[in-house]
């Protein structure tokens, strides 16, 4: 279903780079001698500079630009002890709040578990909808951490780039998604395994197909939303939906 949408993506060759796809065991044994508060200077020194020439704002781990509609953030995750890093890919969409919300989540406060679309920075394509793992592994060395820092970046330009240009025409990108495949869409992986779940995923599409003016593809997500929101803790996603169906 998706074959078109990701085969410009398979069929480029995409540098491979510094990463790995399994971290080395000493990974997992504790202390680290580089820890992430050391790689933070990294970043600072050469990735948030590059990223700020092209309009996003933050520092540290976590950097977002506003568009009229989106958001688009690119955050860093790490083990508390250090070792390695992965950086995440995201958009949240503006004027979209959830029912367990009492505020619509601010730029800087965009996370995995609140944005809406997800895509973890890797060279290699989506392949059987698994989520891809991609590691940068911390140096003793500066100038060896200042290679992967700029490694990240180049990786950023070349596949990063091309997932946020995907939203430049969103309605164009989210009408892929159905009732039937939604939970199968590359960029959802995620949320099915943290964050909001599916409730989530087929909450947003019914608020934003109702936001963007498609009543007809609001009310088909909102009947699905129906059949899955079973949960005492979802009765306020299931209100939500049961309006739009008796409009």
């Amino acid at each position: 279903m998706f074959r078109n949408l990701f085969k410009n993506r398979a069929s480029t060759k995409y540098p491979i780079g510094l990463g790995m796809t399994e971290l080395p065991k000493s990974i997992y044994k504790g202390k680290q001698p580089i820890t992430s508060k050391d790689f933070k200077v990294f970043v600072n020194d050469h990735f948030a500079t590059k990223i700020k020439e092209i309009g996003f704002k933050g520092r540290d781990f976590n950097y977002f630009r506003e568009q009229d509609d989106y958001i688009e953030c690119v955050n860093f995750w790490t083990y508390k002890v250090g070792g390695a890093i992965q950086v995440d890919l995201m958009i949240k969409f503006k004027g979209i709040k959830y029912p367990d919300e009492e505020n619509e989540i601010k730029p800087r406060f965009v996370k995995q578990e609140n944005a809406e679309f997800i895509r973890r920075l890797s060279p290699h394509k989506i392949l059987n909808n698994s989520i891809n793992v991609w590691f940068w592994i911390f140096n003793e060395k500066p100038e060896k951490n200042i290679e992967t820092v700029n490694d990240i970046w180049k990786l950023f330009e070349s596949y990063g780039m091309d997932f946020f240009n995907e939203f430049k025409n969103h309605q164009r990108y989210v009408r892929n998604v159905d009732t039937k495949n939604y939970m199968d869409f590359p960029d959802f992986y995620t949320k099915r395994i943290s964050g909001k779940f599916k409730i989530g995923v087929v909450y947003f599409l019914f608020k934003y197909w109702k936001k963007y003016g498609d009543n007809s593809k609001a009310t088909e997500f909102a009947k699905r939303g129906i059949e899955i929101a079973t949960e005492k803790e979802y009765l306020e996603y299931k209100t939500e939906f049961e309006k739009q169906i008796n409009i």
